[in-house]
């Protein structure tokens, strides 16, 4: 994935891939971290949840030097999705608590296609609106910030920052193991798009998991 969103250099990360349930209403996950449903049937889910939101290390790319450091936050995170068979609807509203103290807003729709019995297709494509608070602390520059990195002062306000396409396909190897594989190609829109920080629009990302279902 991108060194930071808006980078045009890349890292790799080793994530940890895990999804837990009890009683189909208590859940612990990577994507929403632990969490419960407070309404779910075969079509409608609704839900709370607290994750954990990854700041940014400005001794990560030479382009942040000056900019500072955002904090890691927890992240609360508000969600709902409505299936339509193989179509899901879906709306996330987060708020951080720590690091920027941002709000963002990402309606998706995904498709959960079956090639065979062993091979799912899982597309989805979403947009992410962030505010005021989000979008200052990772594009904007504040005059302090400007004068120690040389970067041009820009305000970033609030706005849709974010459009994605991801692409997931998962294998079942056995009737236990699993391996999933996706690729994610986001282009970043408005502030985000214009900040000085930002050397690349186009942000793919590629990932490969291997699971064990107990």
């Amino acid at each position: 994935m991108p060194e930071y969103d808006g980078s045009d250099e890349f890292t790799a990360y080793p994530i940890p891939y895990f999804s837990i349930t009890w009683k189909d209403r208590v859940f612990l996950n990577l994507e929403r971290g632990l969490g419960a449903y407070a309404y779910r049937d075969d079509r409608l889910q609704l839900g709370v949840s607290v994750g954990y939101a990854r700041g940014r290390d400005e001794d990560s790319s030479d382009r942040l030097r000056g900019l500072g450091d955002i904090d890691d936050a927890a992240r609360g995170n508000l969600f709902a999705r409505y299936s339509l068979g193989s179509l899901s609807l879906g709306l996330d509203l987060t708020q951080d608590f720590g690091g920027t103290d941002g709000f963002q807003i990402r309606p998706n729709i995904g498709l959960n296609y079956a090639l065979s019995k062993k091979v799912r297709l899982s597309p989805e494509v979403s947009v992410t609106w962030s505010n005021d608070d989000y979008m200052q602390s990772y594009y904007g520059i504040s005059p302090a910030q400007a004068s120690r990195s040389g970067l041009q002062r820009f305000d970033a306000e609030a706005g849709v920052r974010r459009a994605e396409i991801r692409i997931a396909a998962t294998w079942d190897i056995t009737d236990r193991w699993f391996t999933t594989a996706n690729v994610g190609f986001g282009y970043l829109l408005g502030d985000a798009a214009d900040s000085p920080i930002t050397d690349s629009r186009f942000q793919p990302s590629i990932g490969l998991f291997v699971g064990y279902k107990f």
